[in-house]
């Protein structure tokens, strides 16, 4: 009798050994399970910090080129400027030698018309008493010369 409670015994024994021993292989499975999840989790998130320190990396490369863009719009922009500057200079400086030109032409050809009218007048004092009509005559031809070129360079 006592050889088949031991014989029980071990054979309970056994049987919760036996289910202890399946319980760890479920328990050693379901970790391995979760291990393996885990890695996987883990190389996910490696390619993801991977793939975003590309990203940034290019954004820094993309920024990078943008300032550097917008420094040479910058210097092409101040350059611009100072080349209208320097137009306007020059469209300043011309008109205001137009203007000089203009008054000088104005003021010749008033010169030139005073000295027709006086020659014209000579000429009118000068027929009136003969023989001298020759001598003024050529003064005021000489007046009236000066005049029209006075006007076709206006």
């Amino acid at each position: 009798k006592n050889a088949e409670m031991a014989a029980s015994s071990l054979e309970t024994l056994g049987q919760d050994q036996l289910d202890q021993l399946l319980s760890l292989q479920v328990d050693a499975e379901k970790t391995n399970e979760a291990m393996m999840s885990v890695q996987s989790a883990l190389q996910e998130a490696l390619r993801t910090k991977s793939e975003v320190a590309q990203s940034l990396s290019d954004a820094a490369s993309s920024l990078q080129r943008e300032e550097a863009r917008a420094r040479r719009l910058e210097a092409t922009e101040s350059t611009l400027e100072e080349a209208v500057s320097r137009l306007k200079e020059s469209r300043d400086h011309e008109r205001d030698e137009r203007f000089e030109l203009d008054a000088t032409l104005r003021a010749e050809v008033a010169a030139a018309e005073s000295k027709a009218r006086t020659a014209e007048t000579e000429l009118a004092v000068n027929q009136s008493t003969a023989g001298h009509g020759t001598q003024f005559q050529a003064r005021y031809n000489k007046a009236e010369v000066e005049y029209v070129e006075a006007h076709f360079a206006e």
